[in-house]
């Protein structure tokens, strides 16, 4: 018991000092993860992202018909290209939308693991007193 309780109240403490030695840089990543969640889940982000995905099936084809002779001397060729990648474009908007989700409650959980690694060495503290106890007490009998 004294040595689950040391370990736990020593593994605590050095999560609680290294989340303290990097508070600063905790709190930045934090406010950039939150300006990320908020960029990802407006409006407007959710109804580009909807009309790009909306669009995507069709950009190959629209792409062959602006590169078609008959519409060429149009001059709106060299958009077949660009075009072509808001499919691509899309999918990585899609990837940012649930990779912000995640980083949000990441930061969210860190947020809180201080709380809980303060209870882990108070719960490691008690386990290594009571073991402390327990060894004298059944050193005396």
């Amino acid at each position: 018991m004294i040595g689950i309780g040391l370990c736990i109240l020593l593994i605590c403490f050095g999560g609680f000092q290294v989340i303290e030695a990097y508070s600063e840089e905790v709190e930045t990543a934090q406010y950039y993860a939150n300006q990320m969640y908020q960029t990802t889940h407006s409006s407007t982000y959710l109804g580009i992202m909807d009309a790009m995905d909306t669009i995507s099936p069709y950009t190959s084809e629209l792409a062959n018909v602006l590169n078609n002779p008959l519409i060429a001397w149009t001059g709106l060729g060299w958009l077949g290209d660009p075009i072509k990648q808001i499919s691509l474009a899309s999918s990585m908007m899609m990837d940012i939308y649930v990779s912000s989700e995640q980083i949000y409650v990441g930061m969210q959980v860190l947020e809180i693991a201080p709380e809980y690694l303060i209870y882990g060495m108070i719960a490691g503290g008690v386990l290594f007193i009571v073991g402390v106890i327990l060894v004298f007490r059944a050193s005396r009998k």
